[in-house]
């Protein structure tokens, strides 16, 4: 490098760190014109900033939903015993945690259970062939299911 090149260099940063401080001497001007005229000090508003983070990445606890019956007589022929069952969860909550309940009985009885956004599970007909049960872990929760296969 050039003597030339060294000194444009050094002007480029100089008047790049005048600038830095210039901004800074700024948004610590606005910050405090802000504050006296909300009535809230930065601390104040930091704070409530770093409660609503942690409300938004605290997970709820499940809430289950009473099962509900899927009827997938269209899906599943009446010689089958085994059903795969395919789900998609979403919420537009996203503390909710998206689980979801399989169950051949309307009790829930011999459930299998399932966390995250989608899957498949296979599961044993024993009490009405072209029918299953599902429960979701929040009322919040809106889902896609359906039959992908099915075993005699």
């Amino acid at each position: 490098m050039t003597q030339h090149q060294v000194e444009i260099l050094q002007r480029i940063c100089f008047f790049l760190s005048v600038g830095a401080g210039t901004l800074t001497l700024i948004s610590t001007v606005l910050g405090y014109w802000c504050s006296t005229h909300t009535g809230k000090s930065t601390a104040d508003i930091l704070r409530s900033l770093t409660s609503s983070v942690i409300k938004a990445q605290t997970r709820q606890v499940p809430i289950w939903t009473q099962f509900i019956r899927v009827d997938a007589s269209a899906e599943i022929p009446t010689t089958a015993n085994v059903a795969k069952i395919q789900f998609r969860l979403w919420s537009d909550d996203n503390t909710v945690p998206l689980m979801i309940r399989v169950s051949p009985y309307p009790d829930g009885k011999f459930m299998i259970e399932s966390a995250g956004p989608s899957g498949i599970v296979d599961l044993l007909l024993v009490n009405e062939k072209q029918a299953y049960y599902i429960s979701l872990s929040h009322p919040s929760i809106h889902y896609n299911i359906g039959i992908v296969g099915w075993e005699l």
